[in-house]
């Protein structure tokens, strides 16, 4: 065997050995991929579940915050016409902000009686007018309000329904 002979087969030995390892290094890489899709699958279960988890506990302090909501006013009543009646059933004096109608185009047709904001002593009623035009009537009410004896009261919101 001669010298380019020798030089030949060292050649062949070393294509079939990097050929080898290309096979080799190929099905790591698949190995890596199916690895690495089977992490993603469960990363993303898990982060449904930590979602699905989050969800529910933003519900329950919502329930929470509902449940422990201060007591202010009563359910309210027809008088007369178009005049309605609604109480401060809490104990507290109230700052009335506002009264909004819903559905909002029918703002319009709400209208209370006297300049707010203003003081509502505990028991007091405050009387507002709710009127219909056609087919357009006020379903329900958001008074908006916080307590007068409290510096920096938050303001509060009470939906009450008209019938």
């Amino acid at each position: 065997m001669d010298a380019f002979d020798a030089v030949g087969l060292i050649g062949g030995v070393a294509a079939l050995l990097g050929a080898g390892a290309a096979f080799w290094q190929a099905g790591e890489a698949r190995k890596a991929r199916r690895d690495a899709e089977a992490a993603g699958t469960e990363a993303a279960a898990r982060a449904a579940e930590a979602t699905s988890a989050l969800n529910r506990m933003a519900a329950a302090q919502e329930d929470v915050a509902f449940a422990s909501r201060p007591e202010a006013w009563g359910v309210p009543k027809p008088h007369s016409g178009d005049l309605w009646l609604v109480r401060n059933s809490s104990k507290r004096p109230m700052i009335l902000e506002r009264i909004e109608a819903r559905p909002t185009q029918a703002q319009q047709l709400l209208e209370v009686e006297g300049d707010l904001p203003r003081e509502i002593r505990a028991g007091e009623l405050v009387e507002f007018l709710a009127r219909a035009r056609y087919t357009l009537a006020i379903r329900t009410i958001t008074i908006v309000w916080r307590f007068a004896d409290e510096d920096d009261a938050p303001e509060h919101r009470s939906t009450r329904s008209l019938g």
